[in-house]
């Protein structure tokens, strides 16, 4: 009888995680009303210390175009260092510990996976949140404490943001998409630049059709490189991980691309400087 029972259990174990995530050709269209999102602008400075929009704009657009993919504006949260004056819905970032506390309660309400996304300066020990760094081991304990093991996009634009890719913050349950290598720095924080350059190629390839958040990070990655090749810079090289567990949900999951059609009229596009 017990032979039997735990047949039984295994059984329905089995089952339970064949329908735990949708097979790979199994595509539809995504429902994202469930997940939680943070959007952060880590810094006010160009890279010449004088002030810049750069990363207010990617912030601002990234946000608007998460809510496009079906993304509930209820759930989006964004932080600045600076917030703009007179914009609405825009907390103050003032350090790893104020992500937690803004970002925490939004978790709760959509429980269903988490996407976060970080525009900013960074070095080999972070990236800059305002005059202080978040480094690995830090959003390592964010990540944990907020997400958990849900589903979880970590999208890092900064130099050296290849630190938040290493095999640390690497987990089953995460695709973790970095604008530059470790050793990198990346292009575009100019007083004059409307977007960094990985923020300038998300938006552009979202804007094109990009079908799903694999389909987003490689045509980004492509976008990066031949802006790079018309500057002749050094290749910043975008580092791209992706758990064995979210992989065939994030196959699965595709972008309703009419609902992207909608709002192209009147968004910005990022050009060469």
């Amino acid at each position: 009888m017990q032979v039997v029972l735990a047949r039984i259990v295994l059984a329905g174990l089995a089952l339970a995680a064949l329908f735990a995530l949708p097979p790979a050709s199994m595509a539809f269209n995504a429902n994202f009303s469930g997940w939680a999102v943070l959007v952060v602008a880590g810094d006010w400075r160009a890279n010449t210390g004088n002030p810049t929009q750069g990363f207010e704009n990617a912030r601002r657009e990234m946000a608007a175009s998460f809510a496009s993919l079906g993304f509930l504006p209820a759930n989006i949260r964004q932080l600045s260092v600076k917030p703009p004056p007179g914009e609405q819905g825009v907390g103050l970032a003032v350090g790893p510990k104020s992500l937690e506390t803004t970002f925490l309660p939004a978790t709760m309400r959509a429980p269903s996976g988490c996407l976060i996304y970080i525009t900013s300066h960074g070095s080999e020990e972070g990236v800059v949140l305002g005059d202080t760094l978040m480094t690995p081991s830090q959003m390592q304990r964010f990540l944990r404490t907020t997400c958990g093991e849900r589903p979880t996009i970590l999208i890092v634009s900064a130099c050296h943001s290849g630190i938040f890719a290493k095999p640390e913050l690497q987990a089953p349950n995460r695709m973790i998409f970095t604008a530059a290598l470790p050793e990198r720095s990346s292009f575009g924080c100019g007083e004059t630049d409307r977007y960094p350059y990985f923020d300038g190629c998300m938006l552009d390839t979202l804007r094109d059709g990009a079908g799903s958040f694999l389909d987003l990070a490689q045509k980004t990655m492509k976008c990066v490189t031949r802006r790079e090749r018309e500057l002749r810079a050094l290749p910043s090289e975008p580092q791209l991980f992706v758990g064995a567990r979210i992989r065939p949900l994030l196959e699965a999951l595709r972008f309703d691309l009419a609902a992207i059609e909608d709002g192209k009229a009147d968004a910005p596009r990022y050009a060469l400087r």
